[in-house]
């Protein structure tokens, strides 16, 4: 009997990091679940009563960019998702590297099958903000 629930996650959380670490890893050894990726944006969570959101400014708040990336690639290109999901966690935390960088995003998501032009034109259309505002407002 499949299992199925959500996990959110933000590129900057260890505690998303190791979570999703472990349902990958599961899913890959052939755990029967059905897991719906929710992103959370850590940023939204703390921004004080009166202050503008993050998303009427996104240039503004940290990991975005990784999180639109992320967003676009699990909603377009399924099928890689899980590997640049974790590569994405993994620049941030072992790697020490910079995901607000448009460059270093596009390394990521080649290295590991995912086109990184086409996801930044993805993330330019604004679709994946969108998805981002909504999924958070709803978890």
């Amino acid at each position: 009997m499949t299992t199925s629930f959500a996990v959110t996650w933000d590129y900057r959380c260890p505690f998303a990091r190791n979570a999703s670490e472990h349902i990958l890893t599961a899913l890959e050894a052939g755990a029967d679940w059905d897991v719906t990726w929710v992103p959370f944006s850590l940023n939204q969570a703390h921004v004080e009563e009166g202050d503008p959101d993050v998303w009427d400014d996104p240039t503004k708040a940290s990991g975005l960019l990784a999180m639109e990336a992320g967003i676009a690639v699990r909603d377009r290109w399924p099928e890689v998702f899980p590997a640049v999901q974790r590569a994405l966690f993994a620049a941030r935390h072992d790697e020490g590297r910079d995901i607000r960088e448009e460059d270093v995003i596009s390394d990521v998501l080649a290295a590991h099958g995912a086109d990184g032009d086409e996801v930044l034109r993805e993330i330019a259309g604004g679709q994946p903000l969108k998805a981002f505002r909504t999924e958070h407002e709803r978890a």
